[in-house]
């Protein structure tokens, strides 16, 4: 990360503020108050990711009203996990569907829905546990394994990246394993359940700002574009509407008297010469001698 630095003096001053929206609730713990079972951290969790924790109780609570234990949860089909936790809770299609694979895949390992096994693991080893189950989250493996098994981990989910990255802690740009690798290197061992307990409760607190859908830019533009093609269509319908403007009348048709005779190559009308009838030749006047024939005979 370029100037690692900078985001670090952001970090510990964000911790700061953070720690005081713990204080001022008058909580010493932020999160859920549940049993220690790692499986509940486990439900807990992915109800927490990308919400809050008020609302993940709230879930919970509707939850086991109806299912009896860990196990009715896992057999449980996820629509009617949906339909129990609420259809408008945030992204509850994936966050069911996930969490019933990785339950599924807790009891075909180890043969119940318990991971008790792990309690004698390394921190290496449950970490790389929680990871390999299919569905799982890096929020949630993070929490169980930081809450559960006491190991070095920091919690992050889209919700918080988004607002550490607006407060300059995190780059943009980050996804979510960055961010957390770099908080886990600013953050010592022993602070780190107090700063995501900190942190937790300040993205509760921000929790709608981070979510809020920005505008987009070309809004506007779409807007005008919208508004021509309004415009458009309702300049084309009132000119449909207008009578059509009267047209000059067509000037009537010359007589031929009107019009220049054409004429031929000798310079004569030809009209003329198609309408005046031919005249017979004149009879020539007799002749002298002719007059002679007619007096003998």
């Amino acid at each position: 990360m370029k100037n690692a630095s900078a985001h670090a003096k952001r970090l510990a001053s964000l911790l700061k503020s953070a720690r005081s929206v713990v204080a001022d609730r008058g909580e010493p713990d932020a999160t859920p108050k549940v049993s220690d079972d790692p499986v509940t951290r486990i439900v807990m969790s992915f109800l927490e990711w990308n919400s809050t924790v008020k609302a993940a109780e709230a879930a919970h609570g509707r939850l086991m009203a109806v299912l009896v234990d860990n196990n009715d949860l896992r057999v449980s089909h996820p629509t009617q996990l949906i339909s129990l936790i609420g259809p408008r809770y945030p992204q509850v299609d994936e966050r069911c569907a996930r969490l019933h694979d990785v339950l599924q895949t807790i009891f075909e390992r180890e043969h119940l829905v318990s991971l008790a096994a792990l309690e004698t693991k390394s921190k290496k080893d449950v970490r790389s546990y929680l990871e390999s189950l299919p569905g799982m989250l890096p929020y949630v493996s993070a929490q169980v394994l930081l809450i559960s098994f006491g190991g070095h981990a920091v919690p992050v989910d889209d919700t918080l990246l988004s607002l550490l990255a607006s407060q300059g802690v995190v780059e943009e740009g980050m996804s979510v394993e960055e961010a957390a690798g770099f908080l886990e290197k600013q953050i010592r061992a022993d602070e780190t359940v107090d700063a995501h307990l900190a942190l937790r409760a300040w993205a509760d607190e921000n929790f709608d700002k981070a979510t809020a859908k920005p505008a987009r830019a070309d809004t506007n533009g779409k807007a005008a574009k919208s508004a021509a093609k309004t415009a458009a269509k309702s300049g084309t319908k009132s000119e449909a509407k207008k009578p059509a403007a009267a047209k000059p009348a067509k000037k009537a048709p010359t007589t031929d008297a009107k019009k220049p005779a054409a004429t031929d190559a000798k310079g004569e009308t030809k009209s003329k010469a198609k309408t005046q009838p031919k005249t017979a030749p004149m009879a020539k006047a007799p002749t002298s001698a002719s007059k002679g024939i007619a007096r003998h005979r």
